[in-house]
This record gives structure tokens, C-alpha cells and sequence, in this order.
């Protein structure tokens, strides 16, 4: 395929949750990515009706990280000149969405958009008007790098991709990332604490306040890896809050 074609496709993926819906999910955002191969590939009409029937069935997948299962098909497809084959590739789109959605969600949700929203939020708590740009910084390089190269690896390697994903090791570097930022909401925790919890006229001095609230941060995070109830945690620890605000006053 010509390089114009592709450059289209991949333009055409990062709309592709633009057209969700409940019963097909990305189906058509999908669909809608590979019309160009259409124009690049003379199909019968038969053939043209399959591609579409094909990629307008169910597929979901993680948005962010759509770009290299993209790729894969549009390589696939690009050497399709049978009806039979159409079921073949079906299954591998399909076969990819769940350990792609997985990865996105672990590395992309899990990982760095919640250390992109700490570093903003740090960035907020030290009064900068940059911290929405703090955010875009974190966040979206990485994101747009495993859209562009995962997509140009996909297509160029086909199902080899699997294996360029293992190498980067994004679920175990997410574990890593989620790490940093328990310890960023810790600081930022003592921040907030040295800095406005004397307007609740506490008996204990800052550094006390500081080591007790990081404390309080890692509980937090081993209570949820352990299962506990989110909701259970901030009902307990609004309890807490209210005995210690009775007992101060």
C-alpha cells in the first residue's frame, strides 16, 4: 500500500471510538479506518460486500491502543484476494482486542494516566496555571508513540506485533508506574497536610502530620490491593475524621 493510504487509516483509527454504540461497540470506527484499502485494492463487489460485512461485526477494544490491530489487518487484508480468507482474519482481529484492551487499560489507565493526573494535581496544589499542560505532557507522548508505532510495527510485521509488545513489558512497567505514583500522592498528601491542616488546629507539629498522612496513603493502597471496598476505606476513614475533628474541638 501506498504510504498516503496508510497515513489515512491511521488518522481515520484515532476516531474510532467517535461512532460507539452498545449493540457493535467500535464497529464502525473500525470499519470506517480500513475504507481505504477499498480505494487502494480493486475488490469484486462480492469481496467488497465481505470486507464490510467483516469489519462492522462486534470488536472492542482499548481506543488508545487500537492502532496496532489496525495495522495487523490492514496487512492482512491488503494481501486478500479471497472470500474464504475473510473468516481467518475476522478471527484475528478478534483474537487481539482482549490482550490489546488489556494492556491498555493496565499501562494507559492504570499506569500513566493516573501518574499524569498526580503530577497535575501537584502541579495545581503549587498554584501553576501549566498544570492542565502538566497532564498533556505525562500523558499523551507515550500514548501517541504506542499509536504511531504500533501501528507501523503491525503493519510491518503482522502478527510478529505479539511479539514486539512482549518486549516492551508495558503490564510489568505499569506495576512500576503505579508504584511512583502511591509515592507522588504521598508527598503531595504531606504537602497538603504541612500546609493546611493547621486551620484544624492539630496538637502534633508538621513533621508529624507529614509522616502520619503518607502512613495513611499506603494503608490506603495495600487495603485496596488486598480487596477491600473502596467505599468501605472512605466511610471508615470519614468516621475517623469526624471523631478526631470531635475530639480536637
Amino acid at each position: 500500500m501506498q504510504s498516503k493510504h496508510l497515513v489515512d487509516i491511521f488518522f481515520r483509527s484515532m476516531l474510532i471510538n467517535s461512532s460507539l454504540n452498545f449493540k457493535r461497540m467500535q464497529n464502525i470506527g473500525f470499519a470506517y479506518s480500513l475504507l481505504p484499502i477499498l480505494g487502494y485494492k480493486k475488490f469484486s463487489p462480492v469481496l467488497r460486500l465481505q470486507f464490510l460485512k467483516r469489519h462492522l461485526s462486534y470488536f472492542s477494544t482499548n481506543p488508545q491502543i487500537v492502532a496496532p490491530i489496525i495495522g495487523v489487518i490492514s496487512r492482512l487484508e491488503e494481501g486478500n484476494d479471497a472470500e474464504e480468507s475473510g473468516d481467518y482474519i475476522v478471527k484475528i482481529k478478534k483474537s487481539m482486542a482482549g490482550p490489546f484492551a488489556a494492556i491498555g487499560d493496565v499501562f494507559l489507565g492504570k499506569g500513566m494516566c493516573l501518574l499524569a493526573s498526580i503530577a497535575a494535581v501537584m502541579a495545581s496544589l503549587s498554584q501553576l496555571l501549566s498544570a492542565p499542560l502538566v497532564f498533556i505532557v505525562f500523558y499523551v507522548p507515550p500514548q501517541l508513540w504506542l499509536r504511531i508505532k504500533g501501528f507501523i510495527e503491525g503493519y510491518r510485521q503482522g502478527l510478529n506485533i505479539i511479539s514486539f509488545f512482549n518486549a516492551l513489558r508495558l503490564v510489568s512497567k505499569a506495576g512500576l508506574l503505579q508504584f511512583v505514583t502511591v509515592g507522588l500522592i504521598g508527598v503531595t498528601s504531606v504537602f497538603w497536610a504541612v500546609n493546611s491542616l493547621h486551620y484544624l488546629f492539630c496538637p502534633i507539629n508538621l513533621l508529624e502530620r507529614g509522616v502520619f498522612t503518607w502512613v495513611l496513603v499506603v494503608l490506603c493502597y495495600l487495603l485496596i490491593e488486598r480487596g477491600v471496598s473502596l467505599v468501605a476505606i472512605v466511610y471508615v476513614f470519614c468516621l475517623l475524621a469526624c471523631l478526631i475533628m470531635y475530639a480536637v474541638h
